[in-house]
């Protein structure tokens, strides 16, 4: 009697209206992509599902069971490991809970059983699955106790199909579950939900302010002896490094393999290759002058935004202004280029602009792609400290565009580089409007992402457009100019600059700010802003004086 009056009102006041519901999403989402219309598809679901319930019996319902269940289990167990390889592994799933969490918070997070004296794991088990089992309500689902029920052909056989499917989603069922939750949560904590998750962790004294703050003056007041504004610069250094993400904790030997060298008029071109993560080599063009005598200074020469890769900085394609290496070795520095990744020998073509990045991320879910290309150039100076015809004390770097901004942000972060210059590859978000080209365009920096706001910008339209949203980004790029000081760096900027509109107002400002920060550190005059009518480009007359910067500076 029980069990026919439980049925019955399970079907009628539980079933019609979550299947109902239930259906009418799988008819809405499966429809257009099998080609049939919804109303089709939910009547031939109806018709299989009421074949396979009408089978009486305990076997029927076994294999009711066995069919649904192992389709759920069997999609479980292969989501598992694709999650955790997108997580980083198990270990560091548990150090992020940790990390966020706090120790003592994650702790109780983890306890499986409750925490209770005088009770043992079979106890506690036995008290749960009792529990739920006699209150007809496992955590199967309503609807699933329903069908076994109706499908049953006397009381036994719907008692022991319901025990038996309570063992399966009680026990079996919740293992794939729990490794799917502890990583669900640690994906969560890691990239926030909408604006409380990496806005909460990576904070800096620029959040929430419009205009660009002033590097001068901290919390206290204003900045006066070089402990407060080191103190300071650790703030940026960590507030950046929140947003480039965690590199790998070890460096693998260099292994440096050199391929071919052949001899030009004014110089020997050597093709060469690093190891700079464990199984990825780095291809890379040394250029190194004629008659070298003793060790004599290098400049590492990364490349713009196009597929020629370092071919371009070494004079073997693209366009001559750009062929920074080339210049400089007949110069009479030792000069390096090399593939960023996503580019030259580092790039599938069939991936896309900015396509490898997708594999990068699998690997590394945690880092960013500039956070790696300030990596590999940083590899690429521990290549040259090897030479022994490189002086280690005199190291540059010069780049155009992409190859600028991977100059300004190695310096940031790699002291052994003692001059720089940069050209169209400075703007700050908040004069450029948003951060739309580093978070979504370039993918250099994706948790930038979490600081766009305008519906209405895209690939298409993000140059300059304004969002309200990026006053809260934790940092801006004079910031990160401060990290450089007082080391000599040249800063050209372009007026009319059609990739970066508002650069030159940017620089102009940023430019105002960092003067007194090299003036404290004892640097005044070591960085210069110079300002050109051009488009995006590196003309002669601007690269001529980039070239003398790095003589002045580098050149006994």
């Amino acid at each position: 009697m029980y069990r026919g009056i439980y049925a019955v009102f399970m079907s009628f006041g539980f079933i019609v209206v979550l299947m109902g519901y239930v259906s009418g999403w799988l008819g809405a989402a499966l429809g257009p992509i099998l080609g049939w219309e919804p109303l089709s598809l939910i009547l031939f679901s109806a018709i299989v599902t009421a074949a396979y319930t009408v089978a009486s019996g305990l076997s029927g319902v076994a294999y009711t069971d066995a069919y649904q269940f192992g389709i759920f289990l069997v999609g479980n167990i292969i989501l598992v490991p694709i999650v955790l390889f997108a997580a980083g592994g198990m270990e560091h799933v548990f150090q992020t809970i940790e990390a966020t969490r706090g120790a003592a918070d994650a702790e109780s997070f983890f306890r499986v059983l409750p925490p209770v004296q005088g009770l043992d794991a079979l106890t506690v088990f036995a008290f749960i699955v009792q529990g739920l089992f006699f209150a007809a309500s496992p955590t199967g689902g309503e609807g699933f106790t329903a069908q076994r029920f109706m499908a049953a052909r006397n009381e036994f056989h719907a008692q022991v199909g319901q025990l038996f499917n309570a063992i399966l989603t009680l026990i079996v069922r919740v293992v794939p579950f729990l490794f799917l939750g502890v990583i669900a949560v640690s994906l969560i904590m890691l990239i926030g939900v909408g604006d409380d998750g990496v806005r909460s962790q990576v904070n800096g004294e620029q959040t929430g302010k419009a205009e660009l703050i002033e590097l001068i003056t901290g919390r206290g007041g204003r900045i006066t002896s070089k402990g407060e504004l080191e103190t300071r610069r650790a703030r940026i250094r960590k507030t950046i490094n929140g947003i480039l993400g965690e590199a790998p904790v070890s460096k693998p030997p260099l292994a440096p393999v050199t391929t071919t060298e052949t001899s030009q008029a004014d110089y020997a071109l050597r093709e060469v290759s690093f190891q700079t993560e464990p199984g990825e080599r780095v291809p890379s063009l040394l250029l190194i002058p004629k008659n070298v005598r003793g060790r004599v200074p290098v400049v590492v020469c990364p490349h713009q935004t196009t597929q020629e890769g370092k071919r371009e900085p070494a004079g073997l394609a693209g366009k001559p202004e750009l062929q920074t290496a080339l210049h400089l070795v007949k110069r009479g520095f030792v000069t390096f280029t090399y593939d960023a990744i996503c580019f030259g020998e580092r790039h599938d073509a069939a991936s896309g602009h900015y396509g490898d990045a997708i594999p990068f991320y699998r690997r590394h879910p945690h880092w960013s792609l500039l956070g790696k290309m300030v990596w590999d150039m940083s590899r690429a100076v521990d290549y040259l400290q090897t030479l022994d015809f490189v002086d280690s004390s005199r190291i540059g770097s010069v780049g155009h565009s992409h190859g600028g901004i991977t100059t300004l942000f190695a310096m940031a972060f790699d002291e052994r580089i003692r001059a720089g210059a940069s050209n169209c590859g400075f703007d700050t978000f908040r004069i450029d409007g948003n951060v739309w080209r580093w978070s979504h365009a370039t993918a250099l920096m994706p948790r930038l992402g979490f600081y766009v706001g305008s519906r209405h910008i895209n690939m298409d339209f993000y140059r300059a457009v304004p969002d309200s949203e990026v006053i809260q980004t934790p940092f801006d790029m004079h910031e990160l100019l401060a990290l450089i000081a007082p080391r000599p760096l040249f800063l050209s900027t372009s007026d009319e600059d059609f990739v970066f509109p508002n650069a030159g107002w940017s620089a102009r400002r940023s430019l105002a700010r960092l003067e007194p920060v090299y003036e404290l550190l004892n640097g005044p005059g070591n960085i210069e802003g110079h300002f050109f009518k051009g488009g995006h480009s590196f003309p002669k007359e601007v690269s001529s004086r980039a070239y003398e910067w790095l003589d002045r500076w580098l050149k006994p």
